[in-house]
């Protein structure tokens, strides 16, 4: 689990990447009963092509809770919100959060609490392998992440440029 410091605030922005994912419908369903002690975004690791991407989204909706102008019901719904190129709030949470089958996913926690508070937390909640997020790359879906950000028929797009496409659609959301 890494912890980073948002930019906007004292709050800390904590990551995590949970693989073997054994409870993830589990989890979906208290998620749609909003279940208030899922204070995490859920997110499918096959959509995450860089850890600055989920680090962008995370800073967005803490900007957008500190301006009061969040579209989801809280921060971590937010952050899973930020993560598509789309306004559709439905889609996005269905296509970027966890599914009954999801293997592998990213947790990403907007706290002060201590770290090793917030990995304990997890560690009951998950039924999974806690790996570093190094191991990000290896869960990538590459038909969907082109699929959902329109990167179909872009020819040789290396994974750098991937990222930077991606990112780029994440920041043009809020324009358009």
């Amino acid at each position: 689990m890494e912890s980073c410091s948002s930019f906007t605030s004292e709050t800390r922005i904590h990551i995590a990447l949970f693989e073997g994912l054994e409870n993830a419908n589990e989890l979906r369903q208290r998620l749609l009963a909003s279940d208030a002690t899922l204070s995490f975004a859920f997110i499918d690791a096959a959509i995450v092509v860089s850890k600055l991407q989920v680090l962008l989204a995370a800073q967005k909706a803490l900007d957008n809770e500190a301006r009061q102008t969040l579209k989801t019901h809280n921060v971590h719904s937010e952050i899973v919100f930020n993560l598509s190129p789309t306004t559709n709030i439905s889609e996005s949470l269905r296509r970027f959060g966890i599914s009954k089958d999801t293997k592998a996913m990213v947790v990403v926690k907007i706290s002060q609490e201590p770290t090793p508070d917030i990995e304990a937390r997890l560690r009951e909640l998950v039924k999974g392998h806690l790996v570093p997020l190094s191991g990000l790359g290896q869960h990538v879906d590459i038909k969907r992440i082109d699929k959902y950000y329109k990167l179909n028929g872009i020819p040789h797009l290396t994974a750098d440029n991937r990222v930077d496409l991606v990112i780029g659609a994440m920041a043009v959301k809020s324009i358009a």
